[in-house]
């Protein structure tokens, strides 16, 4: 990995279509915004009023009305602020979205002329501008929060024990479970607030959903599960992590939430002394404090065999609906050759679908169904789920193979409007494949199958496009 300097670190935040970068030095962490704020004196326009931090008193600033934007209020309420620390002393500053850390190098950044005035309550808090992986915004001077007429700070009680720790590399310190980890910021591209998440297709014991992230659909982990320390429990919102893990591949990390940006000197750590704490030697140490952060090993994640097989599965997100009830049936493929499909057997056969049309997978026994056997068409039954009516087709049929008399799951499926479920036999595996077209020979199968992929094992399996065998609308 390449060495990283501090002056190339960067906290990434989201102010309405705005991006803006601050050092990692001067953010001390970002908390929820609240119902609302206490009261301030008015001594400035932008003070929107303050924050109770743990017993301390923190002035919150509309950054936006700052930069001459529209304040955060008026198109988006901000949902956190990030507090700063100037010299010895805080305030706060709402925002929309905290998108991660970044390294920014000189050659990423471009050198500003603002003129006096120039629309902008505050001058000099822009020290130039960026762009960074498809982003582009403007750097702040956190020393020029200072000067600005009228602002009232708050003094850091944190100061002496920030000055002791100003050293060595930083890191996200983040909850989960009841758990707190400190993840090295090196290969943290963004932290993605709680959102709807797809569940995971497959019973996978680390894969617990799939995430939509700038235009992807990332693969999520349960991270007390990949440390041993215990599992999640199933979730319809997760908060995560995204951590790069080489060659464009990311995959998500679960967490309950960020605590703040550390950094952490060698001296400081608590090495491991010859034994491992959790699986696979992920934590490397701890820091020892009222609440100890166990500090995961950056190379240990990146090399992490599970990892690296479920970073492969990223997706195109317009492939999704994750507001919606599925997936769209775009054809978009994946970013790393070919695209995932779930693996899935059906009489004496394996077959395969493209994993961008699976919304979910239930467990057959445990769903509410009215069965139609008598009646005339397709629809086997129908599904009663989060307050749709799905109908149940008969796969078997399409494949022209013997019915599947005893179901193990139901395949819910989506062409981006409409939703069927699919009684399967048995789940497989996902693996991202390239699928080889073969023809189509027509016939109760047309539109449903042309092309095969083949699996690790050497398995050849028929790709079915079950979106397309969705009956119409009647």
């Amino acid at each position: 990995m390449e060495s990283i300097t501090a002056q190339e670190q960067f906290g990434l935040m989201r102010i309405g279509a705005m991006y803006v970068a601050l050092p990692i030095g001067c953010i001390r962490e970002v908390v929820p915004y609240p119902a609302q704020l206490a009261a301030m004196p008015p001594t400035m326009p932008e003070l929107l009023g303050s924050i109770d931090l743990r017993g301390a008193l923190v002035p919150v600033v509309d950054l936006a009305a700052l930069l001459g934007r529209t304040p955060c209020a008026a198109d988006e309420p901000a949902g956190i602020i990030m507090v700063m620390r100037v010299q010895d002393r805080v305030i706060g500053a709402g925002m929309h979205e905290i998108c991660g850390v970044v390294t920014l190098c000189e050659a990423q950044r471009t050198a500003l002329t603002i003129p006096p005035g120039g629309g902008m309550a505050a001058g000099g808090l822009i020290e130039g501008g960026f762009v960074c992986e498809g982003k582009s915004g403007v750097i702040l001077r956190a020393a020029a929060f200072a000067d600005l007429p009228g602002i009232i700070m708050a003094q850091d009680r944190l100061v002496a024990a920030t000055e002791a720790s100003q050293r060595g590399a930083p890191s996200l310190a983040v909850t989960a479970g009841t758990f707190r980890f400190g993840i090295p910021a090196a290969i943290i591209e963004a932290t993605i607030p709680a959102r709807p998440v797809l569940p995971s297709p497959v019973e996978d014991g680390l894969w617990l959903a799939r995430v939509e992230y700038n235009g992807a659909c990332i693969p999520v982990i349960d991270t007390l599960a990949l440390l041993g320390l215990g599992s999640f429990g199933p979730a319809r919102e997760m908060a995560c992590v995204l951590l790069r893990m080489g060659d464009g591949r990311r995959v998500a990390l679960r967490i309950d939430g960020v605590l703040d940006m550390i950094r952490i000197a060698p001296a400081q750590i608590a090495r491991m002394q010859g034994f491992r704490f959790g699986q696979d030697g992920l934590i490397g140490g701890m820091l020892p404090s009222a609440h100890p952060v166990l500090l995961l090993d950056p190379d240990a994640l990146i090399a992490h065999a599970g990892l690296q097989r479920l970073s492969t599965l990223e997706e195109k997100a317009q492939d999704f609906r994750l507001g919606g009830h599925g997936a769209s049936a775009a054809s978009g493929k994946g970013q790393i050759g070919g695209e995932p499909y779930l693996i899935f057997m059906l009489g004496d056969g394996h077959h395969a679908v493209p994993l961008r049309q699976v919304t979910e997978i239930m467990n057959h026994a445990s769903c509410s169904l009215v069965g139609l056997e008598q009646a005339f068409g397709p629809c086997q039954a129908i599904l009663s789920h989060r307050g749709m009516a799905i109908r149940v087709l008969d796969l078997s049929a399409h494949l022209r193979l013997p019915p599947c008399t005893a179901p193990a799951f139901l395949l819910l499926v989506s062409d981006g409007e409409r939703t069927a479920a699919f009684p399967l036999q048995d789940l497989c595996a996902v693996e991202r494949l390239v699928a080889r077209p073969v023809g189509n020979k027509g016939g109760a199968m047309a539109g449903a199958m042309g092309a095969v992929v083949r699996t690790s094992e050497g398995r050849t399996c028929s790709v079915l496009d079950l979106a397309e065998l969705i009956p119409p609308a009647i």
